[in-house]
């Protein structure tokens, strides 16, 4: 049983291994991208007037955006 399968059945695992290391290590750049990333909008988005946008957002191709929407929204 690999460390990985042994963390998804909740039994202790050796997180120190070198796949494990190298999951973290790409979830931390991962979180690093998302912490710093302006809001994206989808192609086809409509955003109606005096609706705010916050930061850190996605908006999915195709929405219609009727209402504010809060920071580090999907």
């Amino acid at each position: 049983m690999t460390e990985f399968e042994k963390m998804r059945n909740e039994e202790f695992y050796d997180f120190t291994n070198e796949e494990g290391l190298a999951s973290y290590n790409r979830a931390k750049r991962i979180c690093a991208k998302l912490q710093t990333m302006t809001t994206g909008l989808g192609g086809g988005v409509i955003v109606c007037p005096g609706v705010t946008i916050g930061d850190r957002c996605v908006i999915g191709a195709g929405s219609v955006v009727v209402k504010d929407i809060t920071s580090d929204s999907l």
